[in-house]
């Protein structure tokens, strides 16, 4: 996925995981230490997306560990 022309990594779950998104960043420090570029929460398709700034961004192995996470096909 890119925003503003820069290409980030995607993961996504279903439901409302801004909790879980906020308390994985917490323990990485900051939002830039973590990876992560931004979230959201897509009501209509009660599904959450994340852009992280890598494959193998800290954001990315840690939610990549965690149930019920996933990453769209066709990403390297």
């Amino acid at each position: 996925m890119t925003d503003r022309g820069i290409e980030y990594h995607v993961l996504t779950k279903s439901g409302d995981a801004s909790a879980e998104i906020e308390e994985a960043v917490k323990a990485l420090g900051t939002r830039e230490n973590a990876g992560l570029h931004r979230y959201y929460y897509v009501k209509r398709a009660n599904q959450t997306v994340v852009m992280a700034s890598g494959v193998d961004s800290p954001i990315a192995r840690v939610l990549r560990e965690r149930a019920g996470w996933k990453e769209p096909r066709g990403q390297e």
